[in-house]
């Protein structure tokens, strides 16, 4: 049902009939709305397991992290029929919310070199360790 240019879900939501810009869908995603209520207690579980291996600090610079990204994304571990794996903690780095965005913008990513073993070990187990090796640099790139 439209109304004032939105639609109104069964159960009152309204969803806006605009397509969502990156940043936009960006958030959306940060906040979990996408996901089940069930798929979001999960996630919120690893959320609050990353930073704990930190203590809630940033991998990067050590500030407070707001952030836990993926090392191996969540799509590829679907796609290879990991699903069961996508949140488990050894596969999630804390990072800040620029570091994080400069990360997945590859404007500047995360160095290999400072990624936790436990990553490597994750990565290892599910033969995605070629994945690690194409994604996060070993030195710095200078242009």
């Amino acid at each position: 049902m439209l109304e004032n240019g939105k639609r109104v879900e069964a159960e009152g939501e309204e969803v806006s009939l605009r397509r969502r810009t990156p940043i936009q869908r960006s958030r959306a995603i940060r906040a979990n709305k996408n996901l089940r209520a069930s798929e979001r207690e999960q996630a919120r579980a690893w959320r609050d397991a990353v930073m704990r291996s930190t203590g809630g600090l940033s991998i990067i610079s050590g500030l407070p992290a707001e952030e836990a990204h993926h090392v191996i994304p969540k799509g590829v571990l679907r796609r290879r029929g990991l699903s069961a794996h996508v949140w488990d903690a050894r596969n999630g780095v804390p990072l800040t919310r620029r570091e994080h965005e400069r990360h997945t913008t590859r404007v500047e990513p995360l160095l290999l070199s400072i990624l936790p073993a436990a990553a490597f070990d994750f990565a290892t187990q599910h033969g995605l360790e070629w994945h690690v090796k194409k994604h996060y640099p070993t030195a710095e790139v200078t242009e």
